[in-house]
């Protein structure tokens, strides 16, 4: 990740430089194409409860933990393109008076994204955030007198699973119109029952612990340049969440690569072009991809884009831009592709 952010640096610093040095022109990049990975992932944190060593003995429960423990999740996989300025692909427009271009659109990373209209760029989806917590209920506010006047840890688990029986004993009373004092309707059963399972809850949790969960987002950049079948992308693992890629304690995520050889074409004559016709203007024709993600023989998600890296620059010629024409082009922010073309002759 810092090699990478370094050299998106050193390129923006040159395309700085050729900005200030060639003044009577617009330099520009093209993009290649890459694919945004957001791995999004629950973490789990089980505490064991303050009475966990008396689960088997009051509530038959020997399968409750003593120790605490973290454990992880692979939620969900997303994928998107984004665009990033190819350095082989730099360009130069020249403002003079034989072209008809009085507006040239660049984004921040220097990628032309228009001629003669407003571009629009690639959007970055909004920073993840975790659900707002609710804060735990306090099992002492549920516990009565007698409880909270034991002198031992040992009495307390008693009297509280005691309390988690007759808690029970009077839902089953409810339930069954068995009570001493039965609700007059349905909604104030409904109170009642709610509150019950509320009491046996919290107090359940002295016992059987608590589980805390944390969803956080991780995104990955994976630039593909050649097809490939089986590309250690990520490990994971269940207990240590995201490894190190040479760590094998991580099950092991894999990326393919597939070559569609499907270029789209630009849907305008070119006439007879004479390479001193150039107008300095360049687009992608982008190819067609097909990325995978799998672990093992299961397959996690798939992605089919236009990839500016699979496809062919078009230089387009002069004559698109002479006074006598007014063309307007909107390009793909991700792979440089003439979304929006109009040309329109002038009298």
């Amino acid at each position: 990740m810092r090699v990478f952010i370094l050299s998106a640096a050193l390129l923006l610093a040159t395309w700085c430089q050729a900005q200030e040095i060639q003044s009577e022109g617009i330099d520009y990049f093209l993009p290649k194409t890459g694919v945004r990975i957001a791995l999004k992932i629950a973490k789990k944190t089980y505490h064991p409860g303050e009475y966990a060593e008396y689960a088997d003995r009051y509530l038959k429960r020997g399968d409750v933990r003593l120790e605490p423990e973290d454990n992880y999740e692979l939620l969900n996989i997303r994928l998107l393109s984004v665009g990033m300025p190819d350095s082989t692909k730099m360009y130069s427009i020249k403002m003079d008076g034989k072209r008809n271009i009085n507006h040239v659109d660049l984004n921040e990373k220097g990628i032309l994204l228009a001629i003669n209209m407003t571009g629009v760029d690639e959007s970055v989806p909004p920073a993840f955030t975790s659900s707002p917590k609710t804060a735990p209920l306090n099992p002492r506010d549920f516990m009565n007198a007698d409880i909270l006047a034991s002198g031992s840890k040992a009495k307390m688990a008693e009297l509280v699973a005691q309390d988690i029986m007759e808690i029970r004993d009077s839902r089953n009373q409810l339930t069954r119109g068995q009570a001493d004092f039965m609700p007059k309707d349905g909604e104030q059963l409904k109170v009642m029952l709610e509150k019950l399972d509320t009491q046996e809850r919290v107090l359940s949790q002295l016992f059987l612990g608590t589980e805390d969960m944390d969803t956080t987002e991780v995104v990955l950049t994976y630039v593909p340049t050649k097809e490939t079948d089986k590309q250690l992308l990520f490990r994971f693992s269940e207990k240590l969440g995201l490894t190190d890629l040479d760590d094998l304690g991580g099950r092991p995520y894999y990326i393919s690569v597939r070559d569609e050889h499907s270029v789209p074409s630009l849907h305008v004559s070119f006439g007879e072009k004479r390479e001193k016709d150039d107008s300095g203007v360049c687009v992608n024709l982008p190819g067609k991809i097909s990325i995978g993600i799998h672990s093992k023989d299961v397959q996690i998600a798939t992605y089919d884009l236009y990839a500016a890296q699979f496809g062919k620059v078009v230089h387009l010629p002069i004559y698109f831009f002479t006074k006598k024409t007014l063309t307007k082009m909107r390009l793909n922010p991700t792979n440089g592709y003439p979304e929006s073309f109009n040309m329109e002759n002038l009298k």
